[in-house]
């Protein structure tokens, strides 16, 4: 009988969804929660509910103080910290692996006085009530220079200079809500292997900015610490003479893999340029206009496009956009790009390269362009999207070389790319990372994959239709 009931139906097109969707994305998840309620309660309302959480570990309770609210009034689709709240998902994460990220959706709302707010995230605890000033690290999220600050083992973290740290996009999160997103990386937990951390607002990364001539920090920082077990803990506070709330949305933990790559470039046939692709940005830093393969890279001494409303920009270890312009090197790569590979940007201890205006859930290559000009150099370079992981390349390592990551844009529609040599603090730019030419393209999937997927859907319906 060939009767196929709306049940089957439907099930077989989800099921061909389901498909197309693990064919395009490689996040590993182990939980996102929208806090989506059908009714009021606290944070343990309607775990189970359908929508709610999904990943490994869904469903998944929380531990913690009164105060966590879902389905308020206020906010009927996140969840709302109130009075001094604490929690804690309930799971130990000292078995994801080397990298993860915690990510989420932020908004401080003062309901009374003037005085300072913040946000902490900790990690690394022995349980759910560490929340003294030694176990594990944390980050404070609070505003102004001197605001967001990284604690470790009971003490501000780099030179321990609380007033140097800075993030400019952490300062709007009382007028609207920033997306946060925080990435620990550590080889192993319960030995001796340090742990490594950086976390970004808005695809703007915590600087620490701080030097003493011969020792610097600035946006990634590898503490001088070990984690055994790793709850992570999110609580405020907030001066006597205030009231402050919390909203909280899409927090999501996810496990991630270095996905940075490294090709060679030796000529314009190995530059991965063609005029076919759709590029959002191709930028020729402190050089002329270069053509290559059809493709115009738009050469600047700038450090942004538009100040006032950049597609892109790059930061020195201070987040200023602002870093030293060297022209004139020598290079072994030919053809026309080898216009790319002599004349660059760099600051000290560490910079950033920012994109704006993505699509948001587009997919986008950023690739790198890379010079062999001095001896080998290791630089963490840590992208701020939630698959970011941290990634330890030589830009040094090949005649010529291209990094490249594929990531989807996130709803922000902004994307940043850390790159970090601390604790060197050096003048000297063949110590610190070299920017000398990037590229932003479209991903199109593979006709090939887009057949295969819906084939094997189709191969689905045509069963149960038999």
């Amino acid at each position: 009988m060939k009767t196929l009931s709306q049940t089957t139906k439907q099930l077989s097109i989800c099921v061909a969804l389901m498909l197309f969707t693990a064919a395009f994305s490689s996040a590993g998840v182990l939980l996102q929660d929208t806090f989506d309620v059908s009714a009021s309660g606290n944070i343990n309302s309607q775990t189970n509910l359908a929508g709610r959480q999904s990943g490994t570990l869904a469903p998944l309770d929380y531990t913690g103080t009164n105060g966590t609210y879902l389905g308020d009034a206020s906010l009927p689709n996140g969840l709302l910290l109130k009075d001094r709240a604490v929690t804690s998902p309930n799971h130990n994460f000292n078995d994801v692996g080397k990298n993860y990220c915690l990510s989420f959706d932020v908004k401080l709302d003062r309901i009374a006085g003037t005085g300072w707010a913040g946000l902490e995230l900790r990690f690394g605890t022995g349980d759910q009530a560490d929340t003294g000033s030694n176990p594990g690290f944390f980050w404070w999220l609070q505003k102004n220079t001197g605001g967001p600050v990284l604690y470790t083992l009971g003490h501000v973290a780099a030179l321990g200079n609380r007033s140097r740290f800075l993030n400019a996009a952490i300062n709007s999160f009382e007028d609207k809500s920033v997306h946060v997103n925080c990435l620990v990386s550590t080889e192993s937990y319960g030995g001796a292997d340090k742990v490594t951390t950086a976390l970004f607002v808005d695809g703007e990364p915590i600087t620490a900015r701080q030097r003493n001539g011969s020792i610097g920090y600035g946006t990634v920082f590898e503490l001088d610490q070990a984690l055994t077990d790793n709850y992570n803990i999110i609580s405020y506070g907030y001066d006597a003479s205030s009231d402050i709330d919390f909203e909280l949305d899409n927090l999501t933990f996810n496990t991630t893999q270095p996905a940075i790559t490294s090709s060679t470039w030796t000529d314009d046939a190995s530059s991965l340029v063609n005029s076919n692709k759709v590029y959002t940005h191709a930028v020729n830093c402190a050089g002329a206009n270069v053509t290559i393969n059809g493709v115009t890279f738009t050469g600047t001494d700038s450090q942004t496009d538009n100040p006032a409303d950049p597609s892109w920009q790059y930061m020195d270890y201070n987040n200023y956009v602002g870093a030293a312009v060297i022209h004139g090197e020598s290079t072994s790569v030919t053809g026309n790009g080898a216009g790319l590979a002599t004349d660059y940007f760099y600051s000290r201890i560490s910079s950033t390269l920012m994109l704006f205006h993505l699509t948001p859930g587009q997919k986008y290559t950023l690739m790198l362009y890379n010079n062999n000009s001095t001896h080998p150099l290791d630089t963490r370079i840590i992208p701020s999207d939630s698959e970011a992981a941290l990634n330890i390349l030589d830009q040094n390592d090949s005649q010529g070389s291209i990094f490249t990551y594929t990531y989807t844009a996130p709803a922000s529609g902004i994307l940043g790319i850390t790159f970090d040599n601390s604790p060197v603090d050096s003048g000297d730019a063949y110590q610190n990372w070299r920017l000398y030419a990037f590229s932003n393209e479209e991903v199109v999937p593979e006709a090939s994959m887009i057949f295969g997927v819906f084939a094997i859907a189709g191969m689905l319906i045509r069963k149960f239709n038999k």
